[in-house]
């Protein structure tokens, strides 16, 4: 499973989290974003 799919798998854990720290917005950048990671992992 790519690092994309893990995030998308815990999609409400980490919004609930954002919630109480008041973040509003997230954002996935870089190599994970481009689905770029290393497929040797």
């Amino acid at each position: 499973m790519c690092m994309l799919d893990e995030i998308r798998a815990k999609r409400d854990e980490i919004y609930a989290i954002a919630r109480r720290h008041k973040a509003e917005k997230l954002w996935v950048f870089g190599s994970c974003a481009r689905k770029e990671e290393n497929a040797d992992e």
